[in-house]
């Protein structure tokens, strides 16, 4: 039957009928910012070899801390690296020992699996790191703690050497990791991580320590500073870790398959009032992980984020009241996980925004192979925000080809520019540079179709296309394309979160297409 205008007619009034009522958000898209070395995007080296960046911030004046890791082949054991580019994004040369950066022995340290190293800036300006390292004498890794002064030379008045190696179990004999740090509002360092407690299979508890700014434990948590938690029975990894307003602290991590959350008081008791027994297992309908971490926002709310552990990983995030219950107001019944691009999705990193809108950070497998840096958003209410970059996600390569690219950290600045670190992997363990880049956000111009939206519930780009189109969408339903003349040409079923149509077979042409129950758009075949 052929395809009358008439007809198109009405269907942009019922289109507008149906959403004329929202208020139109403006979209607005993230490009390389190219005030951020010449084009928005950095790769370098340390000793050359496995060179890996897994942690960032910003400081108040805009430059950037990073914190990685290198293996120092004099020794051939692994450095913590801290650098510091300025806002324009070169080495800042008045940080560190070696261009920008300074190197920090974590002892005998000749393997790094599972290290995820982080860095925060405190109250004073200075700057504090966490790994894993073994000490000479040592048999088993220790969590390891460092605080460097503004200049990147390790402070003094921090356990006299400016770091400090903690043993959980103080018997030398079982493994200790480290992978989440948070500053409380009199100094205090809390550190969250791992302990390896033996068992058949292998298993793995809570590990938490306290300590002071004069980089001694605190024996006010628990008695030593240090504590164990095994409230599940299963592997248990810290992944997260925050002091609340109150003063209770809220670590989350992974339990067997699930995400798990907790909170305590300062001297190591579960808080009852948080879901009645101090716990909380955040499950969905798959096994999941929270690479992605935890934060508290403005409101008292508990945010985690990572994966879905799926052959396509997909995005999953979580909101908790203050109460230990899942926030019905948020996604379905509290949950919300996605899709981007029919492929797999790492969340590393997250960032909580002045508008409760939730940006996380990884990357995701490219549809030619490798990996590209991604960073995604969710709005308040739970569901994909595409309103950012047009499509909910954005990717981009540091350098071009086919090469595993894994975005490890993420910090947003106040202005809104995103900055994502990681690795650029040309060979795993052999041969890995670090990389940084910039996003800036650009409000969208009209490319043929409307770039300020309303509360639709799919969108698609880029339009024109030509042999593949995104297609956004909060729900999954089926979609068609038809041609000019009202045939089908394509029919198909999409996920909630971010398709990836295929759209090579289609001449060049104007099409129509139709999600079942929500909407039709014009695109355009180039």
């Amino acid at each position: 039957m052929q395809f009358k205008p008439i007809r198109f007619v009405v269907l942009l009034l019922s289109i507008t009928c149906l959403f004329g009522n929202a208020r139109a958000q403006q979209v607005f898209n993230y490009i390389p910012d190219s005030t951020f070395d010449g084009n928005g995007l950095k790769d370098f080296i340390y000793f050359n070899n496995i060179d890996r960046i897994y942690g960032c911030t910003v400081q108040p004046d805009g430059k950037l801390l990073t914190a990685g890791l290198s293996k120092n082949p004099a020794t051939g054991n692994f450095e913590l690296c801290i650098t510091r580019l300025d806002s324009a994004g070169d080495f800042d040369l008045s940080f560190g020992s070696n261009l920008g950066t300074a190197f920090v022995s974590l002892g005998a340290t000749a393997s790094i699996g599972g290290m995820l190293p982080k860095v925060r800036l405190d109250a004073n300006g200075r700057i504090v790191a966490i790994a894993y390292g073994r000490k000479s004498s040592g048999f088993s890794t220790d969590m390891v703690i460092c605080r460097l002064d503004s200049n990147g030379v390790l402070d003094p008045t921090f356990n006299s050497t400016g770091m400090v190696f903690i043993d959980m179990t103080g018997a030398d004999t079982q493994p200790d990791q480290v992978s989440a740090i948070d500053i409380d509002a009199s100094g205090n360092i809390w550190v969250a991580g791992a302990t390896r407690t033996g068992g058949s299979p292998l298993d793995n508890d809570f590990a938490i320590a306290k300590i002071r700014p004069d980089g001694t434990l605190d024996p006010s948590f628990n008695g030593t500073g240090k504590k164990l938690f095994n409230p599940t029975g299963f592997a248990e990894f810290s992944r997260g870790i925050k002091v609340d307003a109150n003063g209770m602290i809220v670590v989350g991590g992974d339990a067997g398959s699930n995400m798990f959350v907790m909170r305590f008081d300062s001297t190591g008791a579960l808080d009852n009032t948080f879901n009645n027994n101090g716990t909380l297992t955040v499950v969905f309908q798959l096994g999941s992980a929270m690479g992605g971490g935890l934060d508290i926002d403005s409101l008292g709310r508990i945010i985690v984020s990572g994966q879905l552990s799926t052959s396509s990983s997909n995005v999953a995030v979580a909101r908790i009241l203050p109460n230990g219950t899942f926030d019905l107001n948020f996604g379905f019944n509290g949950k919300y996980s996605y899709n981007v691009g029919n492929s797999a999705s790492i969340i590393t990193s997250m960032h909580i925004q002045p508008d409760m809108k939730i940006v996380m950070g990884g990357y995701n497998t490219t549809t030619t192979g490798g990996n590209d840096f991604m960073a995604t958003r969710v709005d308040s209410s739970g569901v994909i925000d595409i309103t950012f970059n047009t499509l909910g996600f954005v990717t981009q390569p540091v350098i071009p080809g086919v090469i595993n690219e894994e975005g490890n950290g993420m910090a947003v600045m106040d202005d809104g520019r995103i900055v994502l670190c990681g690795t650029i992997v040309y060979s795993s363990a052999v041969n890995e540079d670090v990389a940084i880049m910039r996003l800036r956000p650009v409000a969208a111009t009209s490319t043929g179709i409307a770039e300020t939206i309303t509360a639709s519930l799919v969108r698609v780009g880029p339009n024109p296309f030509r042999n593949e189109l995104t297609i956004a969408s909060r729900i999954a339903s089926d979609a068609t394309v038809m041609d000019s003349r009202g045939r089908t040409v394509l029919s198909f079923r999409i996920a909630e979160g971010i398709n990836r149509l295929d759209t090579s077979s289609l001449p060049t042409g104007m099409y129509m297409l139709q999600v079942s129950g929500t909407a039709s758009m014009k695109i355009i075949k180039e």
